[in-house]
C-alpha cells in the first residue's frame, strides 16, 4: 500500500486522491485475510525511517494490528 499527491507517493494519509485505507483493512479484517499487507517504501520528502514511522503510526491509528500472529 502506498499514498500519492502533487505528482508523487507520500506517507500514508497524506495523500489527495482519497484513498479509503480505514475501508481496505476492514475488508481484509471482515473476510479474514491471511497474508500480508505490505506498505510500499517509495522516496520521500523525509528519511526512510521517519516515513517507516509515520506509515507505522498511520495503520496502528487505524486499528490495524501491527503485530504478526505467534510472533515473539
Amino acid at each position: 500500500m502506498k499514498d500519492w499527491a502533487r505528482g508523487k507517493f507520500v506517507e500514508m494519509g497524506q495523500g489527495t486522491v482519497g484513498i479509503d485505507f480505514g475501508a481496505i483493512f476492514k475488508e481484509l479484517s471482515d473476510n479474514r485475510f491471511p497474508g500480508w499487507v505490505v506498505v510500499e517504501q517509495s522516496r520521500s520528502d523525509v528519511s526512510p525511517l521517519a516515513s517507516a514511522k509515520s506509515n507505522a503510526e498511520f495503520v496502528k491509528n487505524l486499528g490495524y494490528s501491527l503485530e504478526l500472529e505467534g510472533a515473539k
